[in-house]
């Protein structure tokens, strides 16, 4: 498949991860030849919204030998930090500690293979080439 390059998507905001004490299960799906798919998915793990500012999550890619990215920022403005799986294990868990203490971050779910990243929220996503930073829609995840 031929891709093209380009670095945002309309921003916006869509499901949390936690919505207080609630699980929610996130995804990425984009358009692929006029179908809908899914190719990223983040959730938090059991236990994980509990307002002790310590989110724990897995993400999975859903294209073999794409790496699954779960970026998060804990206030606009502030530093994206990655948590990044492997290009060989489609699925990684990863523990995310709350620097402001206020339970409250925006995060954004990517997958990159061979130089070439799409990142998004929900059906919110843009391709973009690896080191431009996407500034498209996120999630807003609180109550963990």
């Amino acid at each position: 498949m031929a891709f093209v390059g380009f670095s945002v998507a309309v921003p916006g905001t869509a499901a949390a991860r936690c919505a207080g004490s609630t699980v929610v299960r996130s995804n990425l799906v984009i358009d692929q030849d006029g179908k809908k798919v899914e190719v990223a998915a983040e959730q938090p793990l059991s236990g994980t919204c509990n307002g002790n500012n310590v989110y724990q999550g897995t993400a999975v890619s859903q294209w073999p030998g794409w790496r699954p990215t779960v970026w998060i920022s804990e206030n606009p403005g502030d530093k994206w930090i990655p948590y990044r799986g492997s290009y060989t294990s489609p699925s990684f868990g990863y523990v995310h500690h709350d620097t402001d203490k206020n339970s409250s971050s925006r995060m954004i779910l990517c997958i990159d293979k061979d130089g070439l990243v799409i990142c998004g929220w929900g059906n919110k996503w843009g391709w973009s080439d690896e080191g431009v930073m996407y500034n498209g829609a996120f999630g807003t995840n609180h109550g963990y």
